[in-house]
């Protein structure tokens, strides 16, 4: 029993560390190929441990396979989802925008976009951990895939022009309907309000720091307007230029953040070094 165990926890470890952790992070192209080899030299030493040389040999290949399919074809479908999101945020970027998300406005294609993007990362998986062969879930596999990469991609381009700004001259909408624009002086209220959030994960409590700017518009028939940010430096800088034309061309109302809320920042604002920014966003 405890061989087994042992076994079956060698071979998660073996997969993991197949694994490119590394992508949550930026490194350089040699960095990045340094250290798919080491990957490769500690997967391979426990490919010996865990066979025997008779069967490593006819196992090798299919045990290369998932190492390549989560080193090199993980991340290039990634790093090939981020770059389209990248081109639609730059696609409705201009040099008046404060701010702009480009997430999909629609509750129901959001969650169709999310299904088929995973879906499809599944596929792509399995196809290059099992190879192509004629079998009956291969086919099934393959119409599977094909199903979700047209869903993905029509599901993108019907969503390409679905987005919301902040600019200097106000609020923008846009979605296959049409733009809806909203001048500051077509807001009653501009509210900027943090608050912490508990996430629990695997009996794991985190604490977060979140803040929004909240736009009210004068037309009671239409609803408020907000945008949320999370605690990291692009954020901070994002939300101080936002603060400062809010406040030069609305009425905005600020709500600093509680001293049980400041002292979970403590180590997150020494850490990133943006302690006199952030209190100076609450001022």
């Amino acid at each position: 029993m405890f061989k087994h165990i042992t076994k079956q926890l060698l071979l998660a470890f073996l997969i993991l560390s197949a694994f490119p952790f590394e992508i949550l992070r930026s490194f350089s192209l040699l960095a990045y190929i340094g250290i798919i080899v080491l990957r490769f030299l500690i997967y391979t030493g426990f490919c010996h441990l865990y066979w025997s040389k008779k069967k490593l040999k006819a196992l090798y290949w299919y045990r290369l396979r998932i190492f390549l399919c989560g080193t090199i074809i993980v991340p290039l479908y990634l790093k090939g989802v981020a770059a389209l999101f990248y081109l639609k945020d730059q696609k409705h970027t201009s040099s008046s925008t404060l701010y702009v998300d480009t997430s999909i406005q629609d509750a129901f294609l959001s969650s169709v976009f999310d299904y088929s993007f995973l879906l499809l990362l599944v596929c792509f998986c399995y196809f290059t951990i099992q190879g192509i062969k004629k079998k009956g879930m291969h086919y099934f596999i393959g119409t599977l895939t094909l199903l979700s990469l047209t869903t993905f991609s029509v599901t993108y381009l019907y969503t390409i022009n679905d987005y919301r700004a902040i600019t200097k001259n106000g609020l923008v909408r846009s979605n296959n309907e049409g733009i809806k624009k909203t001048n500051w002086n077509e807001m009653s209220m501009i509210t900027l309000k943090g608050k912490l959030i508990e996430e629990t994960f695997y009996r794991q409590t985190s604490q977060t720091f979140h803040w929004s700017f909240t736009f009210y518009p004068k037309n009671k028939k239409d609803s408020p307007t907000q945008y949320t940010f999370s605690y990291d430096p692009t954020s901070i800088q994002r939300s101080l230029t936002i603060k400062k034309y809010a406040e030069k061309y609305g009425d905005l109302w600020i709500q600093p953040p509680t001293t049980h809320e400041l002292s979970t920042l403590e180590l997150p604002m020494k850490n990133l070094g943006s302690e006199q920014e952030f209190h100076e966003l609450f001022k």
